[in-house]
């Protein structure tokens, strides 16, 4: 009966260490599935492509002026908006 019993262990701690080596295995796949992911997000979120992506395959221009609103604060400032002054548009890179 113990020898039985020590069989049937070893063959339990055998499977669960193959489980165990597999878990390990799909923790290191999945690692590296998100590293790659991480570096896609970081390249697709860069500014400079954003920006190629609106001019070249959107056909955005960047605008000439900028107009700024100054609207009212509070309840008695009554009135209409004041125009601040004009700012001529600052590129995000070398790009135009």
């Amino acid at each position: 009966m113990v020898i039985l019993s020590v069989v049937v262990f070893h063959v339990v701690m055998a499977q669960r260490g193959f489980e165990l080596q597999t878990l390990r295995e799909q923790i290191e796949a999945e690692q590296t599935n998100y590293e790659q992911l991480r570096l896609e997000t970081a390249r697709l979120s860069a500014p400079e492509r954003i920006e190629a992506e609106a001019t070249d395959r959107l056909g955005m221009v960047r605008p000439q002026n900028i107009n700024y609103l100054e609207a009212p604060i509070g309840a008695g400032d009554a009135g209409t908006p004041r125009l601040l002054p004009r700012r001529s548009p600052t590129p995000m890179s070398g790009r135009r």
